[in-house]
């Protein structure tokens, strides 16, 4: 996957915006309850909380300003969309079934 185009900002899609929304949910911040790789208002919202976090303006898009900020921080965003292995949609709050008890439904 090639490094994304910047800026980023709702409306878009891809596969790099499901990364991002992955970063989102990793740091914390509002992400849609599936992360299906479209840019829309949740995660636009995850996109202010974390340039809110940084010290930026937030704007809501993904600009030269947020990936610096990022990779002075040791995340570098470009990489992790290079070797991002996608598997869409992902399900925010479904959890793994526990596989120590096959036949049981506890959630782990």
């Amino acid at each position: 996957m090639r490094r994304p185009c910047l800026p980023i900002k709702k409306g878009d899609t891809g596969p790099h915006i499901q990364v991002l929304q992955g970063l989102l949910l990793a740091l914390g911040c509002t992400v849609p309850p599936i992360l299906r790789g479209r840019f829309a208002v949740n995660t636009e919202d995850g996109v202010k909380e974390l340039q809110g976090m940084l010290g930026l303006e937030p704007t809501g898009i993904f600009d030269d300003e947020l990936h610096r900020a990022l990779e002075e921080r040791g995340i570098n965003y470009s990489r992790m969309v290079e070797f991002a292995r996608i598997r869409a949609p992902y399900y925010v709050g479904v959890l793994p079934v526990d596989i120590a008890e096959p036949n049981s439904r506890n959630v782990k």
